[in-house]
């Protein structure tokens, strides 16, 4: 597949945050990069598990066995209460695919975990101005301008927040990028996991298959 990736690893010092930051047409490369193939029913399906294996710890009641073909390489975000997932490793580590979760439901008022945070990041992401509804909602952001109208330069600093997941799984992906430098790596993720992924997937090129993404 084709795709459009940073041409060299000057942003990552530079960050997303400053207003020279953006990337020009001559800062990305063109690339022919293998990805998973969606046609496939098996590999469907397969990256269906991991996503569901997202919401668990490894080997918890409900863990699908991928048959061997996928161990865990690594797991992040089980001892906080932030971002969640698993990285799968192919047996040979030649691809690497990080499973992102989505959503922790928290049922009247509860729901624990990573349930608040995770509110948090759906309505800074994904909601009309970081959930302005009505005097009852209490926002996510300051970024209101009147109605149901927002400046956009407060929103996009809000995103880029440490609390917004959205640099979380940055690091993730360069984390394994420099501990597997030569391996594909591949993005997934479900509902707030799939909107994550996307977003990285089209920041830093990768290929990336998402189920029920906010917007789907």
């Amino acid at each position: 597949m084709n795709t459009l990736k940073p041409r060299d690893q000057s942003y990552r010092s530079q960050g997303f945050r400053s207003p020279d930051a953006s990337l020009g047409p001559g800062a990305w490369t063109k690339e022919i990069v293998p990805g998973p193939d969606i046609k496939n029913k098996d590999t469907v399906v397969q990256l269906a598990k991991m996503n569901y294996n997202a919401y668990t710890e490894v080997g918890t009641p409900g863990w699908y066995d991928l048959g061997g073909h996928w161990n865990v390489s690594t797991s992040f975000g089980w001892e906080e209460d932030g971002i969640r997932g698993h990285v799968f490793a192919s047996s040979d580590n030649n691809t690497m695919i990080i499973a992102v979760k989505g959503t922790t439901a928290a049922f009247l008022g509860g729901g624990g975990g990573s349930a608040p945070r995770d509110k948090i990041n759906d309505n800074r992401l994904f909601s009309c101005c970081c959930a302005n509804v009505d005097r009852t909602w209490r926002t996510v952001c300051d970024c209101n301008s009147g109605g149901y109208n927002c400046n956009q330069q407060c929103v996009e600093d809000s995103v880029n927040s440490d609390d917004v997941y959205y640099q979380n799984a940055m690091n993730i992906v360069w984390t394994m990028q420099d501990m597997y430098p030569n391996a594909i790596l591949w993005l997934t993720g479900h509902s707030l996991g799939g909107g994550l992924t996307a977003l990285v997937g089209l920041t830093l090129g990768l290929p990336t298959v998402t189920f029920e993404t906010p917007g789907d």
